[in-house]
């Protein structure tokens, strides 16, 4: 519902950071520094609501992604380890 309400506000934020006009961090600086919450961050927080149910599910389906990610997860403990 909300996604949909601000979808235009959604695709022109990320046309902007895509194209370098405004950061990603400054943008969500700016929606958190709202006293009431924005619609556009909450459209924006249920978005990754869905992209992160949508990861879920790939992850509970394919063994390689967790090999992966668990390949990725090693690489960055070695690292740290020395």
């Amino acid at each position: 519902k909300h996604v949909r309400a601000h979808w235009d506000d959604i695709l022109r934020l990320a046309s902007s950071i895509k194209q370098g006009t405004v950061t990603a961090s400054l943008m969500l600086r700016k929606l958190g520094s709202y006293p009431r919450q924005n619609g556009l961050a909450v459209a924006l927080r249920e978005l990754g609501r869905i992209e992160r149910t949508l990861f879920i599910l790939d992850w509970l389906q394919s063994v390689e992604l967790r090999r992966r990610v668990h390949a990725g997860l090693n690489k960055g403990e070695a690292r740290n380890s020395l």
